[in-house]
């Protein structure tokens, strides 16, 4: 998925508990943001499997 360029300057945090939710907000969002941010709440919470949910949810996209 092609990002605007504009757009590929912004950073989103997935910063929730919940890994439907960080799933549902990466998919929402792909392509119109530059960077997923997995936040610290969803990483002391889940970990790894934070990382991979925002992955999951954004084929393509950065996940850190």
């Amino acid at each position: 998925m092609t990002v605007d360029p504009a757009a590929s300057r912004l950073a989103v945090a997935l910063d929730v508990p919940d890994l439907d939710r960080v799933r549902a907000l990466a998919t929402a969002l792909a392509g119109r943001v530059g960077t997923f941010k997995v936040g610290l709440e969803a990483f002391v919470a889940h970990g790894e499997a934070a990382l991979e949910a925002a992955r999951a949810g954004a084929p393509g996209s950065s996940s850190t």
